[in-house]
């Protein structure tokens, strides 16, 4: 181990006596007392980024729009396109006008609109909808199975931001949400319904006050088609406290499919 010289020794010494301590030079290539702190904050000029108005270089923002465009170029088609692991469907609320989820005892495999007197070609809200649909219960429980008579009242548009919409729009449009509401009378049926079709008579000239009558055909696993008239139920929707009588339930014609296909 080196030893200190001794003039080095008192050189220390001296300097500490006096409640100093000597500090080296600095190197030739540093500006000491005289660097400026500030030096690293300025960028050079390559460096330099074009940024956007959100703050960003306009080639990311760019480069992140093309790649969701493409996301949405191809149609989902069931059965054929093939969800990846982890990846779900949800629906896109800015394509629709109206968007509302409907939940039923059991699956409907088919369903069908009614003509109503509300007046054709409507696009005010809240909207309302008459309907049929025939259910699919699983196989122990089909005596289950039921056709459903619908009125769905209340339905709001899609909330918008009001740049998307126009001013004839907003002024025609109830721009107050409602809360939907669903009515439903069910016919009991002891089959699935693979279809179902509504049909409407034209108004008696005799009396057009009076309702047009409304049928619907079910055509069900078990190879019947089923002839219903369900203008009481659609009436008693509109009119509260009207009795259906307990004939309505049964069907106006039985069909038999044999050894044929039909279509409705």
């Amino acid at each position: 181990m080196a030893k200190r010289g001794v003039e080095e020794t008192d050189a220390l010494s001296g300097a500490l006596k006096a409640g100093e301590r000597p500090m080296p030079d600095a190197p030739p290539n540093e500006m000491g007392e005289f660097e400026d702190e500030f030096e690293d904050e300025f960028e050079s000029e390559d460096e330099i980024f074009e940024a956007g108005v959100d703050g960003r270089p306009d080639a990311e923002r760019e480069e992140e729009e093309r790649d969701a465009m493409d996301v949405d170029k191809q149609t989902f088609i069931p059965g054929r396109t093939k969800l990846a692991p982890g990846e779900t469907l949800s629906p896109d609320p800015s394509t629709y006008d109206m968007l509302h989820t409907l939940t039923t005892p059991w699956p409907c495999l088919s369903f069908d609109i009614v003509r109503d007197n509300l007046g054709d070609n409507r696009k005010t809200y809240p909207a309302t909808v008459y309907a049929v649909a025939g259910t699919q219960a699983d196989r122990p429980r089909s005596k289950e199975n039921q056709l459903m008579v619908l009125k769905l009242s209340g339905l709001s548009r899609m909330e918008r931001e009001r740049g998307e919409e126009s001013d004839a729009e907003s002024d025609s449009d109830d721009d107050s949400p409602s809360e939907p509401i669903l009515e439903s009378k069910s016919i009991v049926l002891n089959s699935t319904t693979n279809r179902i079709r509504a049909h409407q008579t034209p108004h008696s000239s005799n009396d057009p006050t009076k309702a047009p009558q409304t049928l619907t055909a079910s055509m069900l696993e078990n190879s019947q088609i089923l002839i219903h008239d369900v203008s009481p139920y659609l009436a008693s929707f509109d009119n509260p406290g009207l009795v259906i009588p307990p004939s309505a339930s049964k069907p106006l014609s039985t069909l038999r499919i044999i050894n044929q296909r039909a279509t409705l």
